[in-house]
C-alpha cells in the first residue's frame, strides 16, 4: 500500500537485540566447539602454531567485532538526541565515526532555523498592513463608544435632570 502522503519518520535503535543475538551465536559456536574438540584436538595438535594463530585471529575478530557494535551504541544514542532535538544536544560531542555527519547534520539545522526564522519574519513585517482595516472597522468603533459613552450619558443626564 503506497502512502505518498504520509513522511516516513526516521528510527534508529541501539543494537542491544544483535548484540543478543551475537553472544547467542558465540555461545552455540563455543558449545559446538567443546562437543566437537574430542575430534578435532589431534588434528588441532598436529599444526599448533598455525592453529593457534587462527584462534588468535578469530578471537580478535570477535572482539572487534563487539567493539564495532558497542561504538554503535553510541552513535545510535546521538542521532536519536539529535533527531529528538534534545536541549543542549549540540554541545555533546558527536561519536568519530560520525563527526563528519554531525557537522553537516548541524549545519543544515542551522540553515532550516535561518530559513524559517525569515520567514517568521516576512509574515511579521507583512502583518500591519493586513491588520489596519479590521483595527479601523472593529476597534476605532469599540474605543469611541468607550471614550465617549460616559460624557453622552452625562450629557443626557444633565439635559433630562
Amino acid at each position: 500500500m503506497d502512502q505518498p502522503d504520509r513522511e516516513a519518520e526516521p528510527q534508529f535503535s541501539t543494537p542491544y537485540r544483535q548484540i543478543l543475538l551475537m553472544l547467542i551465536v558465540l555461545a552455540l559456536t563455543a558449545a559446538g566447539a567443546f562437543l566437537a574438540l574430542p575430534r578435532v584436538l589431534p588434528v588441532f595438535e598436529a599444526n599448533p602454531w598455525l592453529n593457534g594463530f587462527i584462534f588468535f585471529v578469530f578471537v580478535l575478530g570477535v572482539i572487534a567485532t563487539f567493539w564495532q557494535v558497542i561504538q554503535l551504541i553510541g552513535s545510535a544514542r546521538w542521532i536519536e538526541g539529535f533527531a529528538a532535538q534534545v536541549p543542549g544536544h549540540e554541545l555533546t560531542q558527536p561519536p568519530s565515526l560520525l563527526a563528519p555527519l554531525a557537522t553537516m547534520l548541524r549545519t543544515m539545522a542551522q540553515e532550516n532555523r535561518d530559513m524559517r526564522m525569515a520567514d517568521a519574519e516576512k509574515k511579521a513585517a507583512a502583518l500591519p498592513p493586513k491588520l489596519t482595516v479590521p483595527m479601523i472597522v472593529f476597534f476605532l468603533p469599540v474605543l469611541f463608544i468607550v471614550i465617549l459613552g460616559p460624557a453622552y450619558i452625562k450629557v443626557m443626564a444633565v439635559r433630562g435632570g
